[in-house]
């Protein structure tokens, strides 16, 4: 009972799919159904689909108990911020990537992580796990959009702990290029232009990784 508790009453979940919504405005649920169970363990995943015009998405997520330092000195604000990490990295999957997997985006695409050696370090979970372009490409944006939503909803004064700490756990991860993602992404989105969403901005992100994939 705690468990469901949390996840429906304590996550946020209502404000995590309104904060999607609004960056992915061609992209619209009419259910979120919320599947925990221990079992999962790490292997959390997202699942969407539509029957008769109904649309719903499924994460599939663990028990919400974070694990280690994940919460250490972290007022009680970002905690609970960071505590729904849990759930928001896989919602977001759900937006994330049909908007990547749009035509109009593929030609970038062709373009981005010819060079997945550079992307991702050998032998980790980054390379065992997204070793295609499409699934790291979207896997940096999961973790990203954790950061600009810290940017938007953490305390000011423990942002800049937050986006570091981010950075570590994908550097631990094994997603090489993460920090400086993270960088570029966190000021082209304090800096957009009004009324800009994160939808908007994918032909920017995606000149961003051929560059990187250049050199």
């Amino acid at each position: 009972q705690a468990q469901i508790k949390y996840y429906s009453d304590s996550s946020g979940l209502n404000a995590m799919s309104s904060w999607l919504n609004n960056h992915f405005p061609d992209i619209r649920y009419n259910s979120f159904k919320v599947i925990f169970s221990p079992l999962v363990n790490g292997n959390q995943s997202a699942n969407w689909m539509e029957s008769n015009g109904f649309k719903e998405a499924q994460p599939h997520v663990n028990f919400p108990y974070p694990s280690g330092n994940w919460l250490k000195g972290l007022s009680v604000k970002a905690a609970n911020i960071r505590r729904s990490d849990i759930i928001f990295t896989e919602i977001n999957h759900a937006y994330i990537n049909p908007e990547a997997e749009k035509a109009k985006y593929d030609a970038l695409m062709a373009k981005a992580f010819n060079n997945m050696s550079a992307w991702v370090t050998k032998g980790t979970t980054a390379a065992n796990n997204y070793g295609n372009k499409y699934s790291c490409f979207e896997e940096y944006m999961n973790w990203v959009l954790v950061s600009l939503r810290y940017v938007d909803q953490a305390p000011a004064a423990e942002l800049e702990n937050l986006l570091k700490q981010n950075d570590a756990y994908m550097l631990r991860r094994g997603f090489t290029k993460f920090p400086a993602f993270n960088s570029f992404m966190v000021d082209l989105y304090k800096n957009r232009p009004k009324g800009a969403t994160l939808a908007s901005l994918y032909p920017q992100i995606l000149e961003w990784f051929i560059k990187e994939d250049a050199k």
